[in-house]
C-alpha cells in the first residue's frame, strides 16, 4: 500500500470478508521496544462462516493463510534487509555497523511514510477549497476537476484511481450533466448518510464509489441503463435494490 492509512483500510477489508484468527502490528511491537526496524501488519485468516458451505470454496476449507500488509517503503526495507541479513554473508566485524545502518534507514523510512501521509492530507485539504468549473468549449468535466470537486463533496472518502475519475466523468456526461455546478445541484438533495447506511460498506469507499452510489440512488433505472454501464447492469440492479430497501424508496 502507499500509506499507513491504506494499510489499515486493507486490514479492515480482510476483517469484513474473512475470519481473522490473529492480527499483529509488527511496527507497533518494534516501536514499543523503543527501536526502529521491521514494520508490517500480519494477519492469519481463513474462510468466513458465510463462505465455508459454498461449493466454489470447498478446496479452501480448513486452510489458514498468512497475509502481510505494509507500505511500499516498509516493503523496500524488509526486502533489502532480508536479502542482506538472511541470504547474504555478513562478516562478524561488519555486523554492528550494518545493524546501526539498518536501524537508521528504518527510522528515515518511517519519517518518509509520515511525510507522505501529511502530503496527501495537505492536498486533500487544499482541494476541498477548490471549485473549478468546466471550460466553455468542452462540455466534459475533466478528471482533475472532478477529483478536486469530490474531495470537497466527500471529505471523509479516500482517493480513487485516476482512471476511475475519467470513467465516472463519462457517466456524468451521459446523464446530461456538463459542469460541476450542475453536478453539485444534483447532489445537493442526496441523502448521503442514508445511502451509506443502506449500503453498509464493509470498508471505507473511495470518492468515485460514493458518487456512483449517489447517482444510482438519484436516477435509478435510468442510470443502470446508461451505455457505459452495459457491463454491470446486474450488479447495479442489485445495488439499487439494496438502496431502495423493502419499501422500494430511499425514504425511511
Amino acid at each position: 500500500a502507499y500509506l499507513h492509512g491504506d494499510v489499515a483500510a486493507v486490514a479492515e477489508l480482510f476483517e469484513g470478508e474473512m475470519q481473522v484468527l490473529d492480527d499483529r502490528d509488527m511496527g507497533r511491537e518494534t516501536a514499543e521496544q523503543g527501536v526502529f526496524g521491521y514494520s508490517s501488519r500480519h494477519l492469519l485468516v481463513e474462510l468466513d462462516d458465510s463462505w465455508r458451505d459454498h461449493p466454489v470454496f470447498a478446496p479452501l476449507r480448513g486452510i489458514v493463510a498468512s497475509v502481510q500488509i505494509r507500505t511500499v517503503l516498509q516493503h523496500a526495507w524488509a526486502e533489502f534487509e532480508h536479502e542482506v541479513r538472511y541470504k547474504g554473508t555478513v562478516p562478524a566485524e561488519d555486523a554492528p555497523d550494518l545493524n546501526r545502518r539498518f536501524t537508521l534507514a528504518a527510522g528515515l523510512l518511517e519519517l518518509a511514510d509520515h511525510e507522505f501521509s501529511s502530503i496527501r492530507e495537505r492536498l486533500q485539504a487544499s482541494m476541498r477549497e477548490r471549485r473549478v468549473g468546466a471550460t466553455d468549449d468542452d462540455p466534459r468535466v475533466s478528471p482533475q476537476e472532478l477529483a478536486a470537486f469530490l474531495t470537497g463533496q466527500f471529505p471523509d472518502a479516500g482517493w480513487s484511481r485516476t482512471d476511475h475519475y475519467a470513467w465516472i466523468g463519462g457517466l456524468v456526461l451521459e446523464l446530461g450533466i456538463a459542469s460541476l455546478e450542475e453536478l453539485e445541484d444534483v447532489l445537493r438533495e442526496v441523502d448521503h448518510a442514508g445511502i451509506a447506511q443502506r449500503m453498509a460498506y464493509k470498508y471505507p469507499p473511495g470518492a468515485v464509489r460514493r458518487l456512483d452510489d449517489a447517482l444510482l440512488a438519484t436516477f435509478g433505472e435510468r442510470y443502470v441503463n446508461l451505455v457505459r454501464n452495459a457491463d454491470r447492469v446486474d450488479l447495479l440492479r442489485a445495488r439499487l435494490a439494496k438502496l431502495r430497501g423493502p419499501t422500494g424508496t430511499m425514504t425511511e
